[in-house]
């Protein structure tokens, strides 16, 4: 069986199971009488939802271990570029600004991309009716 995509945060379904399972078992009486047993259901839900918490926890110990190491990579980007960059400023320095050697130094800096910032562009302001 398929199941549909849910893109709902976690801790909220972890809530929504728990909030579920209490409003199940408080009409669980009435329901069985109208030939509705949520018992099954009633007994799944936390176990379901422990599942939900214990994937998330996974989840964000692996997202701080990425933005730690996003933080050492970055460091190590800038200390390397700003070597780099300093070993094209002495060539520049050596050889004068209008020289050949200092041209191929100002090219390969320029070689060297920033990052692309991925902004989400403003929406268009909307047009009034008439």
């Amino acid at each position: 069986m398929n199941k549909p995509k849910v893109t709902y945060p976690a801790n909220e379904v972890v809530g929504f199971c728990a909030s579920t399972a209490a409003m199940l078992a408080k009409y669980k009486t009435q329901m069985i009488a109208a030939k509705v047993d949520p018992t099954d259901i009633i007994a799944q839900l936390p176990v379901e939802s422990k599942a939900v918490s214990d994937a998330n926890d996974v989840q964000e110990g692996i997202k701080t271990q990425l933005k730690d190491a996003t933080i050492v990579v970055n460091d190590a980007v800038a200390t390397a570029y700003n070597d780099a960059s300093n070993g094209c400023d002495m060539v520049i320095t050596a050889f004068g600004r209008g020289s050949s050697q200092a041209q191929e130094a100002i090219n390969l800096r320029k070689s060297v991309r920033p990052a692309a910032h991925h902004e989400t562009p403003a929406p268009a302001p909307a047009k009034p009716t008439p």
